[in-house]
């Protein structure tokens, strides 16, 4: 290059996809101009990290005091040379949130230019701590302000911090009802740089109730277009950007669906002889939601003829107990039992466990028998009812259970 010739240097950065360009000149055989030679690297940071944006710059010793860091996004002043410019923000325990400093050379990544006075290379290097959000919304620009030269010409180069931000879901419902037979949508948002995948999966590891039946759905939304007894339980959104830990959201669903009586058994000393002072249980088993009320009533019963229900007293003891999953059940199962004592010959015959709640009822018949020792003390009983054994009919068995639904109607089972 021959003296007393200026040579332009167009210098580019890339931001959110827009290229924006700086221009320069570097003077042979006239005075020195400093520029800046590099492009500055993105810094990736973790939030509340430190950030190192380093622009590399040729420049004379004495021009240290003319290179700049500024926000863009306020247009403020961090620093000029090593001096802080904008009133300084203090983190934790009072350190700084800006520092700069220079640094001899260029980072260890950065290629040599040609043509380039090494001995003058330097970079200008802006330390950012405690990195929020903010810090990524905004460009920091590094210039060299040449007093003697329009604005326009001051050799300027951009930089910016990408954040990395762990997953945070944001607060929505924690529990959800729906009737059996509606639609159900969940909805999971949550924030996080780089964005976060969201997945629903169930607590229990059952399959979700959509086509396909998969166990876990890569959405932020769930919708189970008809909803079951079955869909109960707790529903977990996920939300995961390999940044820190996922982060996890439960929603409650419960459905509403009328009661039903699914079995009725014994406990104790059943098909004894009457007045032996033995006691003998009556249990049913129920799931329904809301929690059904649980009544037990002596025969089969009848919204008419038969309702007056049977209440503790020295004959009877009632009890009702979640199972909570126990052996043979579901875990929305509930235990409700009937306890008589000292069984007499009035005892024996038919019970009815019976449970309703708004939007239906159920009830179930259950047996109190007595094994007969011959025909002749069978024959002699005249509701045959009660007896049980090779001398004695199968009567009394345990009826079908009998639903009854909000209108009024019945459904035999």
């Amino acid at each position: 290059m021959k003296p007393g010739y200026a040579v332009l240097i167009l210098l580019c950065a890339s931001y959110y996809g827009k290229n924006l360009c700086e221009t320069g000149y570097v003077f042979q055989g006239l005075a020195f101009i400093p520029q800046i030679t590099d492009q500055i690297e993105t810094a990736v940071v973790q939030e509340k990290g430190t950030a190192y944006l380093n622009c590399t710059a040729v420049i004379d010793d004495n021009q240290e005091s003319q290179i700049s860091w500024y926000r863009t996004l306020d247009k403020q002043q961090i620093a000029s040379g090593t001096t802080l410019k904008e009133p300084v923000r203090r983190g934790p325990h009072g350190v700084s949130k800006y520092a700069v400093r220079f640094l001899p050379g260029r980072p260890s990544y950065a290629p040599n230019m040609a043509g380039v006075d090494l001995t003058k290379l330097r970079t200008y290097q802006l330390i950012v701590r405690f990195v929020d959000i903010n810090d990524a919304n905004t460009l920091f620009r590094c210039v060299i302000e040449l007093r003697t030269t329009p604005i326009a010409e001051w050799p300027t180069a951009y930089g910016r911090i990408l954040v990395k931000r762990a997953p945070e879901i944001l607060p929505g419902l924690t529990s959800q009802i729906v009737n059996e037979g509606e639609s159900l949508t969940l909805v999971c948002i949550a924030q996080g740089s780089p964005t976060p995948k969201i997945s629903w999966t169930r607590a229990n590891g059952r399959p979700l109730s959509i086509p396909g039946s998969p166990q876990t759905i890569y959405n932020s939304t769930l919708h189970i277009p008809r909803v079951d007894r079955y869909d109960r339980g707790v529903y977990r959104c996920y939300a995961v950007n390999n940044v820190a830990r996922s982060a996890e959201y439960d929603v409650m669903v419960e459905v509403n669906y009328a009661p039903h009586v699914r079995e009725a058994r014994f406990h104790g000393a059943y098909g004894q002889a009457p007045e032996g002072n033995y006691d003998v249980t009556l249990e049913c088993i129920v799931n329904g939601y809301p929690d059904p009320d649980l009544l037990w009533y002596k025969g089969v019963y009848d919204p008419i003829t038969n309702n007056v229900p049977l209440y503790d007293n020295d004959r009877y003891e009632l009890e009702k107990a979640h199972s909570y999953g126990a052996a043979g059940t579901n875990l929305t199962d509930v235990f409700s039992t009937l306890l008589i004592r000292n069984v007499r010959f009035v005892d024996y015959g038919n019970y009815s466990c019976r449970a309703s709640n708004k939007y239906g009822s159920s009830f179930i018949v259950n047996y109190l028998f007595y094994r007969f020792a011959n025909l002749r003390e069978c024959s002699s009983v005249s509701d045959q009812s009660i007896c049980q054994g090779s001398y004695c009919p199968m009567l009394g068995a345990v009826s079908s259970e009998v639903r009854s639904n909000p209108d009024g109607t019945s459904v035999i089972t």
